[in-house]
């Protein structure tokens, strides 16, 4: 057993006991070996806690029968009372209530107008985005490039028209 054991394996050692395999990799792993003895400490104070919980007097439980036993032989199985349903019926009233309010605030408002979305086409987003860049003003550093160019479009324009018989 190479790998650390499963939370499922810790359970059924923690309440079934240890096989011999479990056994073999807790032998060799110390983190392992630390959690299946944290688990197990836990699993015995939730035992006692219980235990504690649950320890009344004799004198409750034999009340408990008795009472139980009276009410099975009265056939005394009401159902629960109007007022019992009266609760929850207001309950589920002021429920339904505040979940109304809710949707109603959440509906547009009739007088705004809804947003509307726009599907926006990538090209069309490019094309904008370098007439932009073109229509900022130059950087003074760019300035000498831009003489340069003017100059070479001239130029390709003279050679353009003497090559033109």
């Amino acid at each position: 057993m190479n790998e650390h054991v499963s939370q499922e394996q810790f359970a059924e050692a923690a309440l079934s006991g240890v096989t011999p395999a479990l056994q073999s990799h807790l032998n060799g792993c110390f983190t392992c070996r630390v959690e299946l003895e944290r688990l197990r400490r836990a699993l015995g104070s939730l035992a006692e806690d219980a235990q504690s919980a649950a320890a009344r007097p004799e004198g409750f439980w034999t009340r408990q029968q008795e009472t139980i036993a009276a009410r099975i032989q009265s056939g005394d199985f009401r159902a629960p009372s109007a007022q019992h349903w009266a609760g929850r019926l207001a309950w589920a009233g002021a429920l339904a209530a505040v979940i109304l309010a809710a949707l109603l605030s959440l509906r547009p408002d009739p007088q705004r107008p809804a947003l509307e979305l726009t599907v926006v086409d990538p090209d069309e987003e490019l094309l904008l985005g370098v007439e932009q860049s073109l229509r900022r003003p130059l950087p003074q550093a760019l300035s000498p490039g831009v003489v340069l160019v003017t100059e070479r479009n001239r130029a390709a324009r003279l050679q353009q028209a003497s090559a033109r018989p």
